[in-house]
C-alpha cells in the first residue's frame, strides 16, 4: 500500500530536524501534488490537538501548540537558558535587524546602556541565534550583528516582521540609541550614521 501524499508530508515534517521548505516537498511528492494545499489539509487535521503545522522563515515544521507547550517542555531536554543580558542583547540585534539596520557592537552597548561582554556574544554565536553581518562603511569598518534562521525557528517567527513594528517599539522606548557613556556629542544619528 502506497502512502498518501499528505502522509508523506507529515512523515517528512516529523522526521526533519529543521523546517522543511515547500520546494523540497514539491521535489519528493508525485507530479501534480501541491505542497501548500497538503500542508493546509494537515494543519486542519491537527485543529484542536496538541500539534500544529508552523510556517517559519526556512519552511514548515510540526510544533507543539502554545497551550500544550508547558507540559511538553517538562518532558523535553531543557533548552539553553539565556541570561537577562543575553536576552536584551538578542532583542536589540533582532529589533534593529528587522528594521534593516543591523547594529555594531558599540551600537548594541548604546541601546542597552551598558558594556557588552564577549561572553554574551560568544554564547549567542554558539547557540546559533546570531552571526556576524556585513562590515559598516564607516571609520574602522566595524562588523554588524544579525539574527539567524535558528533564532527564527527557536522563537517561532516566520519572519522578522513577526517581532512587531520597529516604529512601535521605538515609540515605547525599546529601540533607542542612547549616547555613548559619558559622551553627548549632540547628534541624533541612528544606526549607520556617522556618529557610530
Amino acid at each position: 500500500m502506497t502512502d498518501s501524499p499528505k502522509s508523506v508530508v507529515e512523515a517528512i515534517l516529523f522526521a526533519a530536524r529543521q523546517p522543511v521548505p515547500a520546494e523540497f516537498l514539491r521535489g519528493v511528492l508525485p507530479p501534480g501534488c501541491d505542497p501548500e494545499s497538503l500542508l493546509a489539509e494537515l494543519s486542519a487535521d491537527y485543529e484542536g490537538r496538541g500539534l500544529h503545522v508552523a510556517r517559519t522563515r526556512r519552511g514548515y515544521a510540526v510544533r507543539t501548540r502554545q497551550e500544550a507547550s508547558d507540559l511538553a517542555a517538562t518532558l523535553a531536554d531543557p533548552a539553553p537558558r539565556l541570561t537577562r543580558a543575553a536576552m536584551e542583547t538578542l532583542a536589540c540585534i533582532a529589533i534593529y535587524d528587522a528594521a534593516g539596520h543591523p547594529l555594531t557592537r558599540s551600537e548594541i552597548e548604546r541601546v542597552r546602556g551598558v558594556s557588552l561582554s564577549n561572553g554574551i556574544t560568544d554564547a549567542l554565536l554558539n547557540m546559533g541565534y546570531v552571526r556576524l553581518g556585513r562590515r559598516r562603511d564607516t571609520p574602522g569598518r566595524p562588523l554588524t550583528w544579525v539574527v539567524t534562521d535558528a533564532f527564527h525557528d527557536a522563537y517561532g517567527l516566520g519572519s522578522l516582521e513577526d517581532l512587531g513594528s520597529f516604529e512601535s517599539m521605538r515609540d515605547e522606548g525599546l529601540a533607542e540609541l542612547r549616547p555613548l557613556a559619558g559622551i553627548d556629542d549632540g547628534t541624533e544619528e541612528g544606526p549607520g550614521g556617522e556618529g557610530t
